[in-house]
């Protein structure tokens, strides 16, 4: 997707626009209000050492009004959901939304990606699927990161299907597949 029609086509595709139109009117200044109130400290605390982390070197993210958007779309999404809360590598996906569009947008977007894309069992508001409710889900930005955990094993029986000498190899240098798809995975493939 051309970077001009990212902040179109991903709210669009992704079925965030959707969700942000069921939404009650002001949700995500409630949530920012919430998290400036009575926000985690914790979050808070994780989320201030992340923005200094969230490309230094990016114009569009030195400090100012690009990280206080970050942080407040962060804290806003931890309010959304606490069970989930925040997780290293949250920064850079919502940092690489704010890039695209605006600030709302992102959020409605990251809470798309978390709650419904990035979840070993997907969300299905169809009561009759029998997928559980978003509180019992296996997300891969949660505390025990077990979306993660269930990916990467996917991943390491693939690749000793289709790559068995490259899996051997690393097998007898003990070089473990989670050593480098953890961050690949948390930050969706960037």
């Amino acid at each position: 997707i051309p970077p001009e029609l990212r902040g179109h086509l991903w709210p669009l595709l992704s079925g965030s626009d959707e969700r942000k139109c069921k939404a009650e009117n002001g949700y995500y200044s409630r949530m920012v209000k919430k998290a400036q109130s009575s926000g985690s400290k914790r979050v808070f605390k994780q989320v201030e050492k992340d923005l200094e982390r969230t490309f230094p070197k990016n114009q569009g993210f030195e400090a100012g009004e690009s990280q206080d958007m970050l942080r407040r779309v962060l804290t806003a999404f931890a309010s959304h959901n606490p069970s989930v809360g925040y997780c290293q590598s949250m920064n850079f996906v919502c940092a690489i939304l704010l890039l695209f569009m605006e600030e709302e947008d992102a959020f409605w977007l990251f809470v798309t990606i978390v709650e419904d894309l990035c979840c070993v069992i997907p969300m299905d508001d169809d009561k009759k699927s029998g997928y559980p409710a978003v509180s019992q889900r296996v997300l891969y930005h949660q505390s025990n990161l077990g979306g993660i955990v269930i990916d990467q094993a996917v991943m390491r029986d693939l690749f000793r299907m289709y790559l068995p000498g490259l899996y051997q190899h690393f097998e007898a240098i003990n070089m473990r597949l989670e050593t480098f798809s953890t961050n690949w995975l948390m930050c969706l493939f960037a």
